[in-house]
């Protein structure tokens, strides 16, 4: 599964989908017959890759949770995160001082 937004399958989905759109606008502009059936196309291209395209994210979303790391992440990104995480100084729980009572 290609890369969100990164020439992936994501990407070509949403060139069909303003495509579909451009199909729309330009029947709209035509005559009766022409009209309906450029608006009938373009609806089905719209409808189509938007289906595809949450499907596609839903399916990325299901993989992510499953994993616990997306696979979006670049893995120099990856290392980077895991080095910080090495680096990062074990903190110590906060202490609560204890609070003394006014004498009366």
């Amino acid at each position: 599964m290609g890369m969100l937004f990164c020439g992936g399958t994501e990407g070509t989905l949403l060139i069909a989908l303003s495509l579909g759109y451009l199909v729309c606008y330009f029947a709209n502009r035509e005559e009766k017959t022409l009209r309906t059936v450029g608006l009938a196309i373009g609806v089905i291209v719209i409808a189509i890759s938007s289906l595809f395209l949450i499907k596609n994210l839903a399916l990325q979303a299901k993989m992510c949770a499953q994993k616990g790391q997306c696979e979006m992440m670049m893995p120099r990104h990856k290392m980077m995160m895991k080095n910080q995480m090495r680096e990062m100084p074990q903190q110590q729980p906060m202490t609560i001082p204890e609070q003394t009572q006014p004498q009366k």
